[in-house]
């Protein structure tokens, strides 16, 4: 993200209680450019891989997930959206 583009992204969340999720991140550097700096927001962040870097220095906490398997997907998805 070039820098004007994040100092206006820092700008406009700044001092905001927002939910930050950043989906399928493939690398710790790609998640720590969108990170917001504020203790305001929370961030989700989603990956296949461990990202071990999060959580040594920004404090991260690791939640490790299983696929849910397809019918149950299917349902939760019936039970949210109809």
């Amino acid at each position: 993200m070039a820098g004007r583009c994040r100092a206006r992204y820092r700008t406009e969340i700044a001092d905001r209680r927002l939910p930050v999720l950043l989906d399928n991140a493939s690398a710790v550097k790609q998640v720590r450019l969108l990170l917001p700096g504020t203790p305001s927001c929370v961030v989700v962040v989603t990956s296949r891989d461990s990202l071990a870097g999060l959580v040594a220095v920004h404090g991260a906490q690791r939640l490790n997930l299983k696929p849910l398997r397809k019918d149950v997907a299917i349902a939760l998805l019936h039970t949210l959206i109809g």
